[in-house]
């Protein structure tokens, strides 16, 4: 896993234009974290943020300092669960305090259709986007493998693009 680690953050900090996949809640959490890291604004499009892969210590971390230094985020889920997990409660607080620097919506029908006839897709599959260059993108959400580049930017454009339509209007 160390390897992993140090990989992804390589690719991360020199902004390496490098498609890779990743599978698992760790690898993803890895990857989401450096993300996080090394942006300034990120998109997630998850189901409830479970504790699944937040829960996972690196990704707490890179959460909370990412949180710290005042950074956005906008999250768009499937559902809000009766019992949030830790980060979704963490960005739900800072969506609270810090309005201009943090939203979160629950997804309409009409971004899963936009979802499935961009990416021909059977289903909706979450993602992160971070800046307009980072991306991670589930290819198959009950194992967390995932397609992922850190300076993609015409990928992550066009995701970004697809999640500004439904969250912003």
């Amino acid at each position: 896993m160390e390897e992993y680690n140090t990989a992804v953050e390589f690719l991360a900090q020199n902004s390496i234009n490098s498609e890779f996949l990743n599978k698992g809640s760790k690898h993803a959490a890895v990857v989401i974290g450096n993300m996080l890291k090394n942006s300034e604004q990120i998109r997630l499009f998850s189901g409830t943020l479970d504790d699944e892969v937040t829960g996972i210590e690196n990704l707490k971390k890179e959460l909370e300092n990412f949180i710290k230094e005042n950074k956005k985020i906008y999250l768009l889920l499937e559902s809000i669960p009766k019992n949030p997990s830790p980060a979704l409660k963490l960005v739900m607080n800072y969506a609270n305090t810090h309005p201009n620097n943090a939203k979160y919506k629950i997804i309409e029908q009409s971004f899963i259709n936009n979802l499935k006839s961009n990416f021909k897709l059977g289903n909706a599959l979450h993602f992160a986007v971070g800046d307009d260059k980072s991306f991670r993108v589930e290819t198959d959400m009950k194992e967390y493998k995932a397609i992922c580049n850190f300076n993609n930017r015409v990928i992550a454009s066009k995701l970004k693009n697809i999640f500004d339509t439904y969250f912003f209007n």
